[in-house]
């Protein structure tokens, strides 16, 4: 990811909130169970923020922003975290047809056969989503998410919590 000089100074005020935010919630007593939560930073461009509060505790559900454990594959490592809108559940139909990619019966955008890098990517297959698994989603047209085998269905096990941006 390369930033020009407003997306490097949003990216560093974005930074200096959240480490003032996370002070704030430890050194304050807020009324509220911050043990459940968890400040993340979005570094790339493929959602609309770059810090997130994320409850740990909340059941995710369709169209909710999820920081979750991606697989581990050519792209990224075991444990790293993505957050992506949840945008397919159980019994909802996924469907490529050519390069256009339909979940639900809405489009979601295009399925490319090459990473910004060169390397070869492969649509997810065609099917139903079964019980405890989500299709996760970007409207960024270079998103790295379920559209690609690689990423492929995420199950619930895998989910942190619901996010939420709060810059």
């Amino acid at each position: 990811m390369t930033l020009d000089n407003k997306g490097m100074k949003n990216f560093i005020s974005a930074i200096m909130f959240g480490v003032l935010t996370l002070a704030l919630f430890k050194c304050c007593s807020l009324a509220l169970d911050y043990k459940n939560l968890r400040i993340g930073i979005n570094a790339t461009d493929s959602l609309n923020g770059y810090i997130a509060l994320t409850d740990l505790a909340a059941k995710p559900k369709l169209d909710d922003i999820v920081l979750f454990e991606a697989p581990e594959n050519k792209f990224t490592s075991k444990g790293v975290p993505f957050m992506k809108i949840i945008v397919g559940v159980e019994g909802d139909t996924i469907m490529v047809k050519g390069d256009e990619l339909y979940v639900g019966g809405k489009f979601r955008g295009i399925v490319k056969k090459f990473s910004n890098n060169g390397v070869d990517l492969f649509p997810i297959e065609d099917q139903v989503i079964p019980e405890n698994m989500f299709f996760m989603w970007t409207p960024h047209p270079d998103s790295y998410d379920s559209r690609y085998k690689s990423i492929g269905l995420i199950n619930e096990d895998s989910i942190f919590g619901v996010s939420q941006f709060i810059f």
